[in-house]
């Protein structure tokens, strides 16, 4: 019985670490992507640094990446930067790699 318990309590201990390592991948992938937004944007320093943190990674952690490239593309548009959704998403999906790659490693040292 307790080899089962053991094994329950090991199985519930990867499912909470692959959980958290997601929520950390999905907040990174966010933020590095509403960095280079906001440098598409002519933003830099704080007020780059802020509209990552402020904008772009509470919608993501929230409602998924999709919601947050229709606000970013939004926010593009009214800045005057034309960039169409295909490439939004594939620079999103960069960051993501960069971001699952940085976690990985952080998780490993």
């Amino acid at each position: 019985m307790d080899e089962l318990a053991n094994r329950e309590k090991a199985f519930e201990k990867k499912f909470e670490l692959d959980e958290e390592q997601k929520f950390k991948t999905s907040s990174r992938a966010a933020r590095l992507f509403g960095l280079w937004v906001a440098e598409q944007m002519g933003l830099k320093g704080s007020e780059a640094e802020a509209y990552a943190r402020n904008v772009v990674v509470p919608i993501t952690v929230q409602s998924g990446h999709e919601h947050m490239v229709t606000k970013v593309e939004q926010d593009l548009r009214d800045k005057g930067v034309s960039l169409e959704r295909r490439n939004l998403e594939k620079e999103f999906d960069q960051h993501r790699t960069r971001a699952q790659s940085q976690i990985a490693e952080h998780m490993n040292n």
